[in-house]
């Protein structure tokens, strides 16, 4: 146990007077590990899609680059919150390990809401890059105006959930927390912050190369996001009575911040050029 908390530490050096258990530990480490690979990764991608990218890849670059930043702000919010979720049928419990539960309730709870948030935008913006594509090989090209325009729209889209959940009831109360999430976290008082969100029920409907990233990138969520809403929705029907998948749920997530730009360096000819190049 000291081993591990002295390496959480280390992943996590903004919390280290936090009460974490063995659990708590491991959580902490794995999340961290794969935000610094999803953060160098994409930060990677972005400097492809910006300087080295040829004039052919114009158009279909806006949408590599939104699905680029978005999956670059969910690894930093990830990692910022390092949230556990739970549920239950009428609420949601977050327990925040990241540097945020010294910043305040709210701050914390808007933390989390940016990472399912940017979350589903990257979600999005892959569904759109298939649309382009489809677009482009059965009709013509989308021009650099339209695909913003589209990718403006589904963020947009992404925006307007956001802002609906900002005025959704987040509780510290202990009055009102002891009878829902002491049952649930038996040690949920030496926890920093703990927020229980009232009465909330969250539902994910969030012969080339580039077809082949594209069918990569497709497939991929099976094994990640939808897993992870699999998890939830089952302790939400109370299938699951054991916490420990909350430790699964945003590492599952966090998994697709490393995979889409790795196949996306690999399948689109000009970024697999450059990296042979420098290598």
């Amino acid at each position: 146990m000291d081993i591990l908390r002295r390496l959480a530490f280390i992943c996590s050096p903004f919390v280290g007077d936090s009460y974490m258990n063995t659990g708590d530990c491991i959580f902490v480490i794995v999340l961290t590990i794969l935000v610094i690979i999803g953060i160098s990764l994409n930060l990677a991608l972005l400097y492809m899609i910006v300087f080295k990218s040829p004039p052919t890849l114009t158009p279909y670059r806006i949408f590599l680059a939104n699905t680029t930043i978005s999956q670059l702000l969910l690894s930093i919010t990830s990692f910022i919150g390092q949230p556990r979720v739970l549920a239950t049928p009428t609420h949601t419990i977050v327990i925040y390990l990241g540097p945020v539960q010294y910043l305040g309730e709210w701050l914390s709870y808007m933390v989390y809401l940016s990472s399912l948030h940017f979350s589903l935008n990257s979600f999005i913006s892959l569904m759109l890059s298939m649309i382009y594509r489809y677009n482009s090989v059965k009709h013509r090209k989308f021009s650099s105006p339209q695909c913003y325009c589209i990718c403006l729209a589904g963020y947009s889209y992404c925006l307007i959930l956001l802002l609906s959940c900002a005025q959704i009831e987040v509780s510290r109360d202990e009055i009102i927390n002891e009878p829902i999430v002491g049952n649930i976290v038996p040690d949920y008082r030496q926890y920093n912050m703990i927020n229980l969100l009232i009465f909330i029920s969250l539902i994910t409907i969030g012969l080339i190369p580039i077809y082949v990233a594209l069918t990569i990138q497709s497939i991929f969520p099976i094994a990640s996001v939808f897993p992870s809403v699999f998890l939830y929705g089952l302790s939400q029907a109370k299938i699951i009575e054991t916490g420990l998948y909350s430790y699964f749920i945003v590492p599952c997530i966090t998994i697709c911040t490393i995979v889409d730009p790795v196949v996306t360096a690999i399948c689109v000819i000009p970024y697999r050029r450059f990296i042979l190049k420098i290598c």
